[in-house]
């Protein structure tokens, strides 16, 4: 059985690294995928530009999406996964340091699955992807074609 695959969308390298300790600390049985902005995003989803060769039964069990990423926001990614029919299986959770209601609010509207603060301190962050793993890829119960 392959592992699942979780989607970090993150422009900060300091967070991308930060989170790629947090994953390795937490021994996790899931791989990771980084993705810098929300076009890249989209293109790794829908297996377009750089990311047409991607192999297929790598879809994503979750994707972990920063809200504010340079060429096109989180809340927009947010929008273009929600209107695609693969799109609507896939678990999304908003990942990010804003507190602003109407973010909160935005994320929910379009579809998020959930609206994390990220953590800033590392122990707290590998507490979260203990906590990823254990209710979005041990507990909850994928759609058949993520799994």
């Amino acid at each position: 059985m392959r592992r699942p695959v979780v989607l970090i969308v993150e422009d900060c390298p300091n967070d991308q690294a930060l989170m790629k300790l947090a994953v390795d600390e937490a021994k996790t049985s899931f791989e990771i995928v980084v993705v810098t902005d929300g076009q890249e995003a989209l293109d790794w989803l829908f297996r377009k530009g750089t990311h047409s060769n991607r192999d297929e039964q790598s879809y994503p069990a979750l994707v972990l999406m920063d809200l504010k990423l340079p060429i096109l926001s989180g809340l927009g990614v947010l929008q273009a996964i929600r209107k695609d029919p693969q799109g609507l299986l896939i678990p999304v959770v908003a990942l990010t340091t804003s507190e602003m209601p109407s973010d909160i609010a935005k994320a929910y509207e379009l579809g998020a699955n959930a609206y994390v603060q990220k953590p800033m301190e590392f122990p707290r962050l590998v507490s979260l992807v203990e906590a990823i793993q254990a209710f979005w890829l041990t507990f909850n119960v994928l759609h058949p074609t993520l799994r």
